[in-house]
């Protein structure tokens, strides 16, 4: 599982690293038991246009590859 912010638009050496880390972990397991959770969504509603960015963004700099059915948005909202 991957947890990253909806308002977060870096791409520092630091995270790419990390990704990449994540990567190598992660090549074991199959496409579909890899989650991403997409936080802060409640002060950003995302269209489906920011997560596709989110999700291309993942595979440029970290080379993994998320299915879309796979991206679970969360908002701290009561």
């Amino acid at each position: 599982m991957i947890v990253i912010k909806i308002t977060d638009y870096r791409a520092s050496i630091y995270e790419v690293i990390a990704m990449k880390a994540i990567k190598e972990f992660l090549d074991n397991l199959s496409p579909q038991h890899v989650f991403v959770v997409v936080t802060h969504c409640d002060i950003k509603n995302p269209d489906p246009t920011t997560i596709n960015e989110k999700i291309q963004s993942l595979k440029k700099w970290g080379g993994i590859d998320i299915k879309k059915e796979n991206v679970i948005l969360f908002n701290n909202t009561a």
